[in-house]
């Protein structure tokens, strides 16, 4: 495994064939890519990283610690954000869409005006942290399996796009408003 600050990747493909580590200690770590970003990976985050650029990730992400904020992203790996580590979308109608899993137990939030589209047919979201901010969008046909102990309290979720939430365990959804397409 290999451990960077920043990198930067215009248009390419880059292949994780293992995990890669960005550490943004100190300052901040940048990830920035217009690019594709692919393979078993995994790519891990650690105390404060940026993903500032709509690249696509076809690799598993893992939130390891501090927080890991993105502007306008596509995630087709899973997300794993894991205890006391925050995933946030930034603010100013930035939307992150995700088509993998997600596993929970840390933070995911967005802030005003932003979204986090989860798009996976077939996909199971575990959250035993909390699920916060503006908007929380259950999109695209398919079955999307929700489970975990976690608090859900982003003002809006939405489901769109004959989505079916599958309820798998015992949740509790407290959002400001709840809307089905």
């Amino acid at each position: 495994a290999r451990t960077i600050h920043s990198l930067t990747n215009t248009g390419e493909t880059l292949t994780l064939d293992a995990a890669l580590t960005m550490n943004g200690s100190p300052g901040t770590a940048t990830l920035s890519s217009s690019g594709t970003i692919t393979g078993a990976g995994p790519l891990i985050t650690q105390n404060t990283v940026s993903v500032p650029a709509a690249g696509t990730f076809n690799t598993n992400l893992q939130v390891n610690s501090g927080i890991t904020t993105n502007n306008g992203v596509t995630y087709s790996g899973s997300i794993t954000i894991d205890t006391g580590a925050t995933f946030t979308i930034t603010a100013g109608g930035f939307v992150v869409t995700h088509t993998g899993d997600l596993t929970n137990n840390g933070t995911l939030t967005t802030g005003g005006g932003s979204s986090f589209h989860f798009n996976g047919s077939g996909a199971t979201i575990t959250n035993n942290g909390s699920i916060s901010g503006t908007n929380f969008r259950f999109n695209t046909a398919g079955i999307k399996n929700v489970t975990g102990a976690g608090t859900w309290t982003p003002s809006l979720i939405e489901v769109n796009n004959t989505a079916v939430v599958t309820l798998m365990s015992n949740v509790t959804l407290s959002p400001t408003k709840m809307t089905i397409d």
